[in-house]
């Protein structure tokens, strides 16, 4: 399984405002610290903001926080939510599943 970029740049943010916990954390500050794009982050903020995972901060010193208890965000649903394909694997979708392994595979309950 590959990531795409997107996936990856939302992931990173996630842990870095984790990191910061109630102190907001600034696009170029991220995009800085991990050498990353500043227009394809700020696209990334903006999407976790509209999907519940971050909340913007408005103001001198603002930008975003986590909008939710960093124990509470599991990875595989953001990865669900920002891949651009609908399933990670063929049995997240019951109506294209052809794999024999579902009824032993915990790869699935894993991803969720």
């Amino acid at each position: 399984m590959r990531l795409t970029q997107f996936s990856n740049f939302a992931i990173r943010a996630l842990m870095y405002a984790a990191l910061k916990g109630s102190t907001p954390s600034a696009v170029p500050e991220i995009a800085r610290a991990y050498g990353i794009s500043y227009d394809h982050l700020k696209k990334v903020a903006a999407e976790l903001c509209r999907l519940g995972y971050l909340e913007t901060v408005r103001g001198r010193n603002g930008g975003f926080r986590l909008a939710k208890d960093p124990r509470e965000i599991r990875i595989g649903d953001v990865i669900q939510q920002t891949e651009a394909e609908p399933g990670l694997v063929e049995c997240f979708d019951p109506a294209t599943n052809t794999c024999p392994l579902l009824p032993a595979c915990q790869l699935r309950v894993a991803l969720q």
